[in-house]
């Protein structure tokens, strides 16, 4: 991978555990959902979306939206799993997400290779389009502060719909 993989790859490790406290992911953290941010009006953000989701479901043997709780603030689910793809969040009132999503559930002990995986492969370098910008949540039960001030992003930082969760 290029050098500026890596420099993503250890701020944002960084950045997790920092604000994880440098906890034990595994055994004290939350649950996360990353959110790959989506631009429905320019055909390269599509196109590299489409291809970072399908290589995920691949990579991961996941099945796309496959997700049995598929709430879209606070979801609960036992394994790593596919959320809802929704280009048109940017529409919808009760989304936290202010442009078109994909969402991944991922468990905490899921986070590591899932947040190396989606580094890599959010650089158009690697999805042949476009860089993605990826939004990771953590899922502490307080969703209006999971959404303002706990979100991780790479790439640009887009701004919630705080409206949803007040």
């Amino acid at each position: 991978p290029p050098k500026s993989y890596w420099r993503q790859w250890n701020a944002g490790s960084a950045a997790v555990a920092r604000k994880l406290g440098a906890r034990s992911a595994a055994a004290t953290s939350p649950d996360f959902v990353l959110y790959t941010i989506v631009m429905p009006n320019n055909q390269f953000s599509l196109n590299a979306v489409e291809q970072f989701t399908s290589d995920f479901a691949v990579a991961f043997d996941v099945e796309r939206e496959g997700c049995s709780d598929l709430d879209l603030v606070s979801p609960s689910n036992d394994a790593l799993c596919m959320l809802g793809e929704n280009l048109d969040a940017y529409k919808d009132e009760s989304n936290p997400i202010g442009t078109g999503e994909h969402g991944i559930y991922i468990p905490a002990a899921d986070l590591g290779s899932v947040l190396q995986w989606a580094l890599l492969n959010r650089a158009s370098s690697t999805n042949g389009f476009y860089d993605l910008d990826l939004w990771l949540v953590p899922l502490t039960g307080d969703d209006f502060g999971d959404y303002s001030s706990r979100p991780m992003t790479v790439g640009d930082a887009w701004k919630p719909n705080l409206a949803t969760l007040s």
